[in-house]
């Protein structure tokens, strides 16, 4: 594979949101304050303040909130783009499913494994403050590709994989897009570069990708797991 961005393989957290690192910073310090308690006295939950300070809920169980700087994303194409790595449809979804994709694995392990710190550490915070549980394990993580020729839209469907569900746009230079969902009967623009749609993935939020009428949608999507809910 060719490293056109080295900086990416390293734990670096001047790639994440400012305005989500000082929310979780200041969130698990009173969390701490509290003696790491999600209740109070009276048995009710604690609002620690990370949902406050910046996420917006657009739906029930819908919350976005701004993740990743713009360069971060812009480097994160950048290197897969140049990576030599082929773009992939799974052979384990069906046809209505399945979308050109590269997952991180693929492109190097060790950038995995730096994007599952981001996720489990940061980008999960915002999850604990809003469902009192939040996700153990990255079970996968994948950018995946729409354009009006290979893959204009995604169908409905539930991520099996995913208790909570977290995709990032790496890209605006596109027309249409968006993420439908269905129970909710509700829209979602696409968010601004660095932006986190979050969402619970089995059950409840059946949804799919809307379509893409110009350009590239690139997406950067990770599915975790809450280890011992099941």
């Amino acid at each position: 594979m060719n490293i056109t961005h080295p900086d990416l393989y390293k734990v670096d957290v001047s790639f994440l949101d400012s305005r989500l690192m000082e929310a979780v910073a200041k969130g698990y310090a009173e969390y701490e304050a509290n003696g790491f308690e999600i209740e109070d006295e009276n048995q009710e939950f604690i609002n620690y303040g990370i949902v406050d300070a910046v996420a917006t809920e657009i739906a029930p169980d819908i919350l976005t909130f701004p993740a990743f700087t713009k360069e971060f994303c812009e480097k994160l194409l950048e290197e897969t783009l140049n990576s030599g790595v082929p773009w992939e449809r799974n052979p384990d979804e069906d046809q209505y499913r399945s979308m050109p994709e590269i997952r991180l694995r693929e492109l190097d392990e060790k950038l995995f494994e730096v994007y599952r710190t981001y996720v489990l550490e940061a980008l999960s915070a915002v999850a604990y403050d809003r469902w009192k549980c939040r996700p153990h394990m990255l079970a996968d993580a994948q950018i995946a590709c729409y354009d009006p020729t290979n893959q204009k839209h995604g169908n409905w469907h539930h991520d099996e994989s995913s208790d909570i569900t977290f995709v990032v746009p790496l890209s605006d230079d596109f027309e249409g897009g968006g993420t439908e969902f269905y129970n909710q009967k509700i829209k979602v623009s696409p968010l601004p570069v660095g932006h986190c749609l979050m969402f619970p993935g089995r059950v409840t939020h059946i949804h799919r990708g809307m379509a893409v009428t110009k350009g590239k949608r690139y997406i950067l999507t990770a599915w975790t797991k809450i280890i011992g809910a099941y």
